[in-house]
């Protein structure tokens, strides 16, 4: 089985289990989960990024090989975004992805969100060791991490104008 075909089968493994026996899960933001191939049109470098690249690993899929693979196959610099459903900051997070300066802090980065509670032994399998959630780990196109990381505590409020500065300098994308 392709990556891609796996990947596919995720997302809709995800979609499709995502509200099962969980009252506290937030509504996952707006997302674009692509994969390039020979024929699709490749957007040029002055097109504006409308969403947030991310691909969210299913609650119930506690295995390194899906982040591997979803590192593999992102459309930017993968970063594995480790959050709860319990995290307050997490959900504020969340909630501003759609705000234009979070997708302009994001744009080149390819989320890859995981849970600390239901993803803890693919987080150990990785060498991804948050102290606190929300976490933030740059990851290689392995899912190997490369050192860098950022947490909630770099900036005050969650609030678009206190993250995206931040986070955009956290990618190193020449953005925030």
């Amino acid at each position: 089985m392709s990556t891609r075909s796996l990947l596919s089968r995720i997302a809709i493994l995800g979609w499709v289990t995502a509200g099962c026996g969980d009252t506290e899960a937030t509504e996952a933001p707006k997302v674009t989960v692509s994969a390039q191939s020979n024929t699709e049109a490749t957007p040029s470098p002055t097109d504006k990024a409308t969403e947030v690249a991310w691909t969210k690993i299913p609650p119930k899929s506690d295995d390194a090989a899906l982040v591997r693979a979803a590192a593999k196959d992102a459309t930017g610099v993968p970063v594995v975004y480790i959050g709860a459903v319990w995290c307050g900051p997490c959900k504020q997070y969340k909630a501003t992805l759609s705000d234009p300066r979070m997708i302009d802090a994001h744009t080149g980065a390819h989320i890859i969100e995981l849970d600390a509670d239901r993803h803890s032994k693919a987080l150990g399998e990785l060498g991804v060791r948050p102290m606190g959630v929300p976490h933030w780990e740059m990851v290689d196109k392995t899912g190997t991490p490369v050192g860098r990381t950022i947490d909630g505590s770099h900036w005050e409020a969650n609030t678009p104008e206190n993250m995206a500065p931040a986070l955009g300098k956290f990618f190193g994308l020449g953005h925030g």
